[in-house]
């Protein structure tokens, strides 16, 4: 069956003959069963020149900034869609794309998002290239299918206490975090197919562990690139670097699932950016601030 296909741009003259990239795919569950009607809601950073970098910053899954392009399609009766995303005219570029997948009301799966980091459409459209999406959905977690979770130790750090998430939890546990005020508390994972596993142990753990603002009313899921001791290691190779690397600092941000690094101006951002392939660190994962 053909998908179902409604687009929608910014309406200016500016982008209404801007050129597109094709993002196509398959929406399934963990086992690989194709998820009819699906809803995807797809949005776009703008990177471009001129968009200052207080409106290029990335919270969480969720893409901000200024004058973000947006595209919806729904799947068709075989799990597959197709939607044109506009990549804008060069030199305006997209990345940080953010997926919203939302399952018919009477499937057995949950919704989701995702987020897709540096996704430079201008260039993808430059070399004539497509973008695939493969999404898993996760079960909806039922009474039967709720692993037990082991008593909690008493933690001395922060630290200690994600390690054993990390060993606990299934599913490549990256990190959580909590928006000031919400009720809901963000899980990273990432394998996404073991939400709904992950998620009855966590939600029994912030029973039993309450983070900051209460027992949270619910958990959610973002698509993680990196589980917490990878991170927590990298983040220690920084610090053990220090001077010699240009790092003033090194801290976890859990909310972004990166380690953010604090260099000595110019000259720092630099010299850190000259040694992370000896340290084996991608600069993806990292946040550098303090370099301009």
């Amino acid at each position: 069956m053909r998908s179902l296909l409604l687009l929608l741009l910014v309406p200016t003259g500016l982008y209404a003959q801007a050129p597109t990239v094709t993002a196509y795919g398959l929406v399934t569950d963990r086992l690989g069963t194709p998820v009819p009607g699906a809803a995807l809601v797809i949005t776009g950073l703008d990177t471009s020149p001129g968009v200052s970098a207080a409106e290029q910053v990335r919270v969480g899954w969720q893409c901000t900034g200024a004058r973000p392009q947006a595209a919806r399609v729904t799947a068709g009766a075989d799990g597959r869609f197709r939607v044109a995303l506009p990549a804008g005219e060069p030199p305006r570029r997209l990345s940080c794309l953010s997926i919203a997948v939302t399952p018919p009301a009477s499937s057995r799966v949950a919704p989701i998002d995702l987020s897709m980091d540096s996704v430079h459409l201008a260039a993808l459209h430059a070399s004539g290239d497509s973008l695939l999406m493969m999404i898993v959905l996760p079960e909806v977690a039922g009474p039967a299918a709720a692993p037990s979770l082991p008593e909690p130790p008493a933690f001395g750090t922060r630290d200690d206490e994600l390690r054993w998430l990390a060993h606990t939890v299934p599913g490549g546990f990256g990190g959580y975090w909590r928006p000031a005020g919400a009720d809901e508390v963000h899980v990273y994972l990432v394998d996404l197919s073991q939400a709904s596993r992950a998620k009855s142990m966590l939600a029994r753990y912030f029973h039993l562990r309450p983070p900051a603002g209460g027992e949270p009313g619910d958990v959610s899921f973002m698509q993680a690139r990196w589980d917490i001791p990878t991170l927590l290691g990298w983040r220690d190779q920084l610090l053990r670097a220090g001077a010699v690397a240009g790092v003033r600092d090194a801290q976890l941000r859990q909310d972004w699932n990166r380690v953010q690094v604090s260099v000595r101006g110019n000259a720092g951002a630099a010299r850190l950016r000259s040694r992370l392939r000896a340290l084996g660190i991608p600069e993806k994962a990292l946040l550098i601030v303090g370099g301009r």
